[in-house]
């Protein structure tokens, strides 16, 4: 892990070079490089590199969204992935709050890029998909008691 780890770095650098520090390639990068990280997918590091990953895709996403062509769905799908992760970090941490928010955005997200009726979910718990809906709806409602289990 290592050895990936210093080789994505070195990716990284190259496509930055390249690109520009603003480019989806360099967001692509940066999600790969924080599920490798010598940190695991849940150190701080990780959450870092997502969230530039996300920033990074945001712009990309708005830049493409008149075109809506392959390279639109392969940012939604970078960016809504990496909120997903997010996600699932805010979880993992116990901090709910921001777990809930960050789904709202991804269903938000759904139904800018294909419409309010659009049955697509990104894979995800009972939680996320409850407050997906909710979102597309645009009601708050309580999301369903998670299973301990």
């Amino acid at each position: 892990m290592t050895d990936a780890a210093s080789y994505y770095r070195q990716a990284l650098a190259v496509r930055e070079r390249i690109f520009g520090p603003d480019h989806y390639e360099v967001a692509d990068s940066l999600v790969r490089l924080a599920g490798i990280g010598e940190g695991g997918w849940d150190s701080p590091e990780a959450e870092v590199l997502w969230r530039r990953a996300v920033g990074i895709y945001e712009r990309c996403y708005h830049e493409q969204s008149v075109t809506r062509g392959q390279l639109f769905q392969h940012v939604f799908m970078g960016l809504v992935g990496t909120l997903s992760n997010i996600a699932g970090l805010a979880l993992n941490r116990g901090d709910p709050r921001e777990a809930e928010q960050t789904y709202r955005r991804i269903g938000a997200l759904i139904t800018d890029a294909f419409g309010p009726d659009c049955r697509w979910m990104p894979p995800a718990s009972e939680f996320a998909t409850a407050l997906i809906e909710q979102g597309k709806r645009g009601t708050v409602e309580d999301p369903p008691a998670q299973d301990p289990a």
